[in-house]
């Protein structure tokens, strides 16, 4: 299956969690956008389904939920989902850029015009 992370986070149960952790894993955001992070667990369907009873059974809220709001819709293999690569590649160029202007910002000096 393939789709917009919201999309595949909906489908596995953990919507509305996209920009925190990862789809694929048990890592949060703190942890993988660390440069030198180790993979985390992969989720399997069996575990989500046991998160998302863990979550409503004891009413977990935050952190403790681990990005996971109920039972996934379909059971399908965390493995065979796939994000779009495209979103991916925009996502890094709109970093790029945003690192650019910043540099042109902090490093460009402000020539006054000239008066005539």
């Amino acid at each position: 299956m393939c789709g917009d992370l919201a999309f595949l986070f909906l489908v596995l149960g953990r919507e509305g969690f996209n920009t925190f952790w990862c789809y694929f894993c048990k890592l949060n955001k703190n942890q993988w956008q660390e440069a030198d992070h180790k993979r985390g667990k992969p989720w399997t369907i069996k575990e989500l389904c046991a998160q998302a009873k863990e979550v409503e059974e004891n009413n977990l809220t935050g952190t403790d939920m681990l990005g996971v709001k109920e039972a996934p819709y379909f059971e399908i293999p965390v493995d065979r989902v796939i994000w779009p690569v495209l979103h991916t590649m925009i996502g890094m160029g709109n970093q790029i850029l945003t690192s650019l202007v910043d540099i042109a910002d902090r490093d460009i000096q402000v020539v006054p015009q000239k008066r005539s």
